[in-house]
């Protein structure tokens, strides 16, 4: 019976190496595919990244530690340059003390005027095109006399193109994290698919193991109970032929001590002293199928007989 035992642990064990090994190259597969789709992934959120960072270019040059003053001014252009000189040379001639109140009136005018045309003609929509991100309104609020305006305007527009491409920014990254983040979800979707799918093949596989092992222990058992019954017939028919001859159809009728001995084909026999290999006598139960007709029994000769024990053909027993 330690074969049999063996032998069913042997059928009923499972190897998940193969199982483990398919998961695992599943996974590399998986990895490497999404690898590629991250890398892809964020290349092109990063090129809009990059295109989002070249909005800064258009913030205008200032002169450090000037109090934003753009390095290259609208009023130095030569539009603003020549109506601004003009409209000092009237002012300066306004001034002129060979002119009597009504000239100096008049020229006021025209220095007014030319101001007001210098602002509201050349000067501003210059400032206002130059800047376009300028908020006007932010920037006249904070003017008082004497203030540098275009360093307003500077300020303004440039703060303006920061603040945007901030957000622009922040949300580009925003959505490329999440796209990449969705990469990362599917991933772990599809690896812990592959898992599942390893843990039922195996169970599957198991379950085929079973029902293998059940079948190979139901053909092991019957092949036990036979070795068990030949063995026990071997020890029980080791018995001795000089005791009683009386006719028996069972070990019922033999008597404690005693067995039915019948020949092969035949429903009766003769009562003997049942015995052990070494011929002591032995006390057993009756045997239920010693009822029966005793079948072609050749037992002893596949098995042997105990030293100082003949094989008998015609009954199969071992009998001295």
């Amino acid at each position: 019976m330690r074969r049999v035992g063996w032998v069913l642990c042997c059928v009923g064990c499972l190897s998940t190496a193969k199982y483990e090994q398919a998961h695992e190259q599943r996974v590399a597969a998986i990895d490497e595919r999404y690898e590629t789709l991250r890398a892809e992934t964020a290349d092109r959120w990063n090129v809009l990244l990059r295109q989002v960072n070249e909005l800064a270019k258009y913030e205008v040059a200032v002169r450090p530690g000037e109090g934003y003053a753009p390095v290259e001014r609208v009023e130095e252009q030569p539009g603003p340059t020549t109506l601004r000189t003009k409209c000092d040379e009237l002012a300066t001639e306004a001034k002129s003390k060979e002119l009597d109140s009504i000239a100096v009136e008049q020229f006021q005018a025209l220095v007014k005027e030319c101001w007001s045309k210098y602002y509201s003609e050349i000067y501003g929509p210059a400032l206002r095109a130059h800047y376009y991100k300028a908020d006007i309104q932010w920037v006249l609020a904070q003017y008082t006399e004497g203030a540098d305006l275009e360093s307003l305007f500077a300020f303004s527009h440039n703060a303006t193109i920061a603040s945007e491409v901030a957000t622009e920014r922040a949300t580009v990254i925003a959505a490329r994290d999440a796209a990449l983040q969705r990469l990362q979800t599917e991933e772990s979707e599809e690896v812990q698919m592959s898992a599942e799918q390893r843990d039922a093949e195996i169970e599957r596989a198991r379950e085929e193991r079973r029902r293998t092992a059940a079948i190979v222990a139901a053909s092991l058992q019957g092949l036990g109970q036979s070795l068990d019954a030949a063995s026990q017939r071997r020890a029980t028919y080791s018995a001795t032929t000089s005791t009683s001859t009386n006719a028996c159809s069972s070990d019922f009728e033999c008597g404690s001590g005693h067995m039915c001995v019948k020949q092969n084909f035949s429903v009766t026999g003769t009562c003997v002293v049942s015995v052990n290999e070494y011929g002591n006598q032995t006390f057993q139960m009756p045997r239920l199928d010693s009822v029966y007709m005793n079948r072609l029994d050749m037992s002893c000769s596949r098995l042997g007989c105990p030293i100082a024990f003949r094989c008998d053909l015609n009954t199969g027993a071992c009998l001295r």
